[in-house]
């Protein structure tokens, strides 16, 4: 199994490894921001074969939403740049997913299922009503 997704380094700091989200570790930003980088055994309803993916989510200093500008980067500092956004309620931790192996890297096929929306300036998505 691979490991987390770990920043760069400056301007983040490690924090501590929590006993939630498979031992998730947490890092700050030197302006207050936060990242909760993990790894999901994710199972989709429309593929076969479970696998493995980096999750990593983002919030800003007091519980804000991070805007484009500062996700972008946070997104480089963990190399994660490839990584899609999936949030599937609202809230303000901004949530990016990326499968650990390469076959596996495809649009969540819940997007084609969802209704997006927007809760000040959150975009977020559930699922359609039938």
């Amino acid at each position: 199994m691979t490991d987390r997704k770990r920043p760069k380094g400056a301007p983040w700091s490690f924090l501590y490894q929590t006993n939630d989200f498979g031992g998730a570790l947490v890092f700050r930003h030197e302006d207050g921001s936060l990242a909760l980088s993990s790894l999901g055994y994710i199972k989709e309803e429309k593929t076969d074969e479970p696998h493995w993916e980096w999750i990593v989510s983002f919030s800003g200093a007091g519980g804000t939403i991070l805007p484009n500008k500062k996700i972008k980067q946070y997104l480089k500092d963990f190399n994660f740049s490839n990584a899609e956004e999936d949030n599937h309620e609202p809230g303000f931790a901004r949530k990016f997913f990326l499968a650990v192996e390469e076959r596996h890297r495809k649009k969540c096929a819940c997007k084609d299922e969802e209704q997006v929306r927007l809760s000040k300036n959150y975009v977020y998505s559930r699922k359609k009503k039938q």
